[in-house]
């Protein structure tokens, strides 16, 4: 071959590179690679007590390194603790513990949450002030092991109060739901913050609903995040938008560095609204100026579908979440967590067994990246009772698993996708791009060899230009 008809080749060559890649280009800003979570492990109480009805997973949390999972019916419901070291996307058991002072029955670890070296842990049948009357216990990590702090206790705690039936913490600040408190002459519901001063847990607040009434299980769930509280009501009827209904709402609870106050109520919309109870406020999430609030029994795709709501702490609806696959009985919503644009909703009975949902916003809608359930989940195993996010690791719980033993499931949602086209490495795709194959493939360099054949030709060309057009995650 000639050297002028080498050069031809090389210059037609790169034409076709350069205008189909001009050509592509509008495609690059708008493409993203997409993966699917990953399932990584599955695990079950790893102390010697692990039995039917122990219910391991009812409960878990995620935060950072740390997790904790609870089975309040361990130990004739008793319940007990589990705290595992996270690395990396391993699940490592640390330690296991029956908090001090519990009782038969008191069902420890109904609820749990942890942020960073602090775990709150909920005991809602405790009966220090009387049968079911509740309490709940910190636990901290104080760089080897986890050591009970101390068990706390409502100032006015009453028999049937169920004080612990939810748990959160935010720093050094805990919000524990009593759903059957009894303020007034009826049970509409409280919820009790508590804070640490640097040397001991203070009751700090006392919350109520202003329009509390009777039977609303006002801290049926509750979130916290620095100095916003939301706190769910599902009994609510909620204005009474169906006669004897209860649909269930929200509240939103702020503090101004002295006092916590009542912010927007949160009502679902009125046209998802059914005779009965929707048990809107179910589960709760907050994260930012975002708030995620369940619905379990919205009967838009059948009686208990499901649903999930993102609002802004303001009360602003900004979206109405729903399983593409929609089970009529799925109870969707069912469990929720919140972090940044990752959201993980529950649906403890799809398909009778149980499933968990990733969605991802995009900058405008939420949407759903995937649908994650385990080979191995079966009837009644109840999947998604329980989840949790941290990072790119997502737990779910299936509490009813092996005859109520229980389980839950390690997910990884992080992407490791690798940008082809990227020849330059600074993650973006341009012109320098095209040149740098250019050269390669001129100097048939094994970097422009993109369908590994070894040969340098136009199929190499046909990969590149599809990897550029695929664009950047």
């Amino acid at each position: 071959m000639t050297l002028w008809k080498k050069r031809g080749i090389e210059m037609k060559i790169q034409s076709l590179c350069v205008s189909s890649a001009l050509l592509l280009g509008g495609l690059v800003s708008s493409t993203q690679a997409q993966c699917s979570p990953t399932e990584i492990s599955k695990h079950a109480a790893f102390s010697d007590e692990n039995h039917s009805g122990g219910q391991f997973a009812k409960s878990l949390a995620i935060s950072g390194n740390k997790a904790i999972v609870g089975a309040p019916g361990l130990n004739s419901n008793r319940g007990r603790i589990f705290f595992y070291t996270v690395d990396g996307t391993q699940m490592l058991p640390h330690s296991s513990f029956r908090a001090s002072g519990d009782g038969s029955g008191d069902s420890t670890s109904e609820s749990v949450d942890i942020d960073g070296d602090i775990a709150v842990i909920g005991a809602p049948f405790d009966d220090d002030f009387g049968s079911k009357s509740g309490s709940a216990y910190i636990f901290r990590y104080d760089g080897v092991n986890w050591n009970q702090e101390t068990k706390l206790l409502p100032s006015d705690g009453a028999s049937k109060d169920f004080f612990g039936h939810e748990v959160a913490i935010s720093g050094n600040v805990v919000v524990i739901g009593a759903r059957h408190e009894s303020a007034f002459s009826s049970p509409p519901g409280a919820a009790y913050v508590f804070r640490y001063d640097g040397a001991s847990w203070v009751e700090e607040a006392k919350l109520l609903a202003s329009d509390g009434e009777d039977d609303d299980q006002f801290g049926s769930a509750v979130a916290i995040e620095g100095n916003t509280i939301v706190i769910g009501a599902d009994n609510d009827d909620a204005g009474n938008w169906w006669p004897g209904s209860r649909y269930g709402s929200a509240y939103i609870f702020n503090y101004d560095g002295a006092n916590w106050s009542q912010g927007a109520k949160i009502i679902g919309p009125a046209e998802d609204s059914i005779e009965g109870s929707s048990s809107f406020g179910a589960s709760v999430g907050l994260s930012g100026s975002r708030v995620v609030i369940g619905q379990i029994g919205d009967d838009a795709d059948g009686t208990n579908s499901g649903a999930a709501y993102i609002y802004g702490t303001d009360g602003v609806l900004h979206n109405k979440i729903k399983a593409s696959d929609v089970d009529p009985t799925g109870h969707f919503g069912s469990s929720v967590a919140l972090i940044g644009d990752t959201l993980v909703v529950g649906a403890q009975d799809d398909l009778s067994q149980g499933a968990a949902y990733l969605y991802k916003f995009d900058g405008a809608s939420w949407v759903e990246a995937a649908k994650m359930v385990s080979a191995d989940i079966t009837f009644g195993d109840w999947l998604g009772k329980a989840v949790a996010i941290s990072g790119d690791t997502v737990l779910i719980g299936a509490s009813s698993e092996n005859q109520a033993k229980g389980s839950f499931y390690v997910f990884d949602q992080g992407c490791a996708v690798v940008c082809l086209a990227d020849l330059t490495g600074d993650g973006l795709l341009n012109f320098f791009d095209i040149s740098a194959f250019l050269q390669a493939f001129g100097a048939q360099d094994s970097s422009a060899d993109f369908n590994g054949d070894g040969l340098f030709n136009f199929f190499d060309i046909s990969d590149f230009l599809a990897a550029f057009a695929a664009g950047c995650p």
